[in-house]
Parts: structure tokens; sequence; C-alpha cells
């Protein structure tokens, strides 16, 4: 069986990992297992604009490489995050409505 795990543990648990110390980064879950790094770089660009996303991480499983469902934009500046959590909570991406939240450091 495979344990059910909150989305605020993996939250938590990934961006201590992947560190968030000035508000910058925000977690974004249920993505679809083909979005790309790419895909989700463009998809937050388009809410933040252009040149705004430093960099956009798909996490994926070390053993097999294939994408866990989840990831992590962080922006040049943290004037964003809010706008854009805003505007993209439980929109839709590849046919999947994501949920987008602050990481917690």
């Amino acid at each position: 069986k495979r344990a059910r795990v909150s989305v605020s543990a993996i939250v938590l648990k990934e961006s201590k990992i992947m560190g968030d110390e000035d508000g910058r980064k925000v977690f974004v879950g249920n993505l679809s297992y083909d979005t790309r790094d790419e895909d989700l770089r463009s998809h937050f660009e388009s809410v933040a604009g252009s040149g705004e996303v430093e960099s956009a991480t798909i996490i994926t499983d070390r053993e097999n490489g294939k994408s866990k469902g989840f990831g992590f934009v962080t922006f040049y500046d943290g004037r964003h995050v809010q706008d854009v959590i805003d505007q993209l909570h439980q929109k839709d991406l590849d046919g999947r409505p994501i949920t987008v939240a602050k990481s917690n450091p």
C-alpha cells in the first residue's frame, strides 16, 4: 500500500531540501507526469511576465527519473509570488488543476 502524505508535508520537506530563505519560491503540486520543467516555467511566466522566473524544477524520482507530480518555481523577485498564487492555484496545466502555495523555509 502507498502511504498518503499531505501536500503541506511535501511542501515542508521539499522546501527544506530546495531552500527558500527569502519568499521567492512556490510549491506546485498535482502536476501531470508529462509536464516538463520548460512547460512549468512557461506557464508561470505567462502570469508573472517573461524573464521573471529564475527557475522551474519538477522533482523526479532518483531511481527511475520519472516525475513525482510536483515541483518548485523560483522568481527573481518575491513581489510576484502572491499574485501568481492567486492567479494559478487550482487552474489547469496539462489537463490537471494544479496546487500553488508558498514554499515554506
